[in-house]
């Protein structure tokens, strides 16, 4: 992924998972990372500069040589975050969903950036400590599909994670194959059929995973976004919603 990723950060925990996070991916690709700060409610411009530094000292401990900026915004964080988007690859947020209890129990203020950003976005549970390993991608046969199964063999052969690939027909299954054949003929990787919803499916394959990836574009289907919100209505690992233009 080329460009550069945009970060909010907040000062709680989920938001230094994202920001880790976001750090981490920048080392790996050669991305530079801007972090935002949203000025909101009692905050003043002072305590949202205070705090930027804060986190960006943060982030140039864990990687020194990245390039960093830092961009304080006002008004609703959602479309701060949105507005800012426009200018970057990949936009990273940390959330506080960790499961289908929680997740239902809190709302879903969050599901707005995937459906009105124009980049892709990374949704970061706070589960620090866990070793993850793995990759796993919801296929359907459309062309948000196709890109999601181009994107998921790209990152699991850049990083050395093992794909899985889930989709609810054996078409899907066998169509998502001979892609990643053709295009990455070493990569060793799984289909697998479900008949449970894609959505449940994939947030059980994902529980251990380094990353779930699932894709919105002009052609998916009323269902698809919807089984795209229950994922991250009940996220278990970082998730990416990859952008279909």
């Amino acid at each position: 992924m080329a460009g550069s990723i945009l970060v909010g950060v907040d000062g709680s925990t989920p938001s230094r998972s994202a920001l880790r996070w976001s750090v981490n991916r920048a080392r790996e690709t050669g991305a530079a990372v801007e972090l935002l700060h949203v000025v909101g409610g009692d905050t003043t411009r002072e305590k949202a500069e205070a705090l930027l530094s804060a986190e960006l000292e943060f982030a140039r401990g864990l990687a020194p040589d990245l390039v960093y900026t830092t961009f304080v915004a006002s008004g609703r964080a959602e479309d701060a975050l949105v507005r800012r988007s426009t200018r970057h690859s990949l936009l990273v947020v940390g959330t506080h969903k960790t499961g289908f209890i929680y997740g239902r129990a809190f709302g879903s203020r969050f599901l707005g950036l995937a459906r009105r950003t124009r980049c892709d976005v990374a949704f970061i549970p706070d589960q620090g400590g866990i070793t993850r390993r793995g990759l796993v991608a919801g296929i359907e046969a459309s062309r948000t599909g196709d890109a999601v199964v181009l994107f998921a063999a790209a990152e699991s052969e850049r990083t050395g994670n093992e794909l899985q690939l889930v989709g609810s027909s054996r078409d899907d299954a066998d169509r998502a194959a001979d892609l990643v054949r053709t295009t990455h003929p070493d990569l060793r990787f799984r289909t697998r059929v479900t008949d449970l919803p894609l959505a449940e499916a994939l947030v059980a394959a994902s529980a251990q995973m380094a990353l779930l990836v699932i894709g919105r574009g002009r052609g998916s289907t009323a269902s698809t976004l919807a089984g795209n919100q229950d994922v991250l209505l009940n996220m278990s690992c970082p998730v990416l919603v990859l952008n279909v233009g």
